[in-house]
């Protein structure tokens, strides 16, 4: 049976992302510049913050190791000036740790559903474009492996993980179509996952590190 706090939780999650859209939404109902595709791979790891206690210490070993996943997505440039645009993107993306402590080398793997509004700050050199961007994002949960089930039954996963993204990178114009490279990584404020101490003992959570590494292709829908 489903609490009522769960369905107050899930109905705020929902209402966060659907806002985020929205506003998104109407932000690209301005003029387009450019569509970007992306395509690359994350290189990501868990780090666990667990209270202090001499019992439970080879819970700090977990997920020492990172992993590669994949990232695929797409972007919407806007309102763009000489040196500024916005960008609001949507992109899935897999990110997680290995458990190096298991005799097995457990995955623990998430995959997320990921929004975006960033500030984009370029400056032309000919037809190469070096940039920075810096915003908002909301990810949502949508998968992740057995490693996390006991967790998941518990109701300890956070479905939104939201934070900054922040990144830079380079790109070439060829007319029409402008190809690129870049890194970005997150600044998370809140943990993948979080144990109160309810049902598991010490208390702790679970935090990632993500940096995003892709390749992309623009095409511009305003003329120069």
């Amino acid at each position: 049976m489903v609490s009522s706090n769960q369905n107050k939780h899930e109905m705020k999650e929902k209402f966060l992302i659907i806002t985020f859209l929205i506003i998104s939404i109407v932000t690209t109902g301005q003029v387009v510049d450019k569509v970007t595709f992306s395509y690359g791979i994350t290189n990501s790891g868990l780090d666990w913050d667990v209270e202090q206690d001499d019992t439970f210490m080879m819970f700090t070993g977990w997920g020492s190791q990172n992993i590669r996943g994949f990232y695929t997505g797409v972007e919407v440039d806007y309102l763009t000036s000489k040196y500024l645009a916005l960008s609001s993107g949507l992109a899935f993306y897999q990110k997680g740790a290995i458990d190096e402590f298991s005799p097995r080398a457990m995955k623990w793997s998430l995959d997320y559903l990921s929004f975006d509004t960033k500030l984009k700050v370029n400056y032309d050199l000919n037809k190469f474009t070096p940039y920075l961007v810096i915003g908002p994002r909301i990810d949502y949960l949508i998968k992740y492996s057995s490693e996390f089930d006991e967790f998941g039954r518990l109701e300890m996963m956070n479905k939104i993980n939201y934070g900054l993204r922040y990144g830079l990178g380079i790109q070439y114009d060829f007319g029409k179509l402008v190809f690129g490279m870049g890194w970005q990584n997150n600044l998370n404020l809140n943990p993948v996952l979080q144990n109160n101490g309810e049902y598991m003992r010490p208390k702790f959570s679970i935090n990632d590190n993500t940096m995003i590494f892709k390749v992309d292709l623009g095409i511009k829908i305003t003329a120069d």
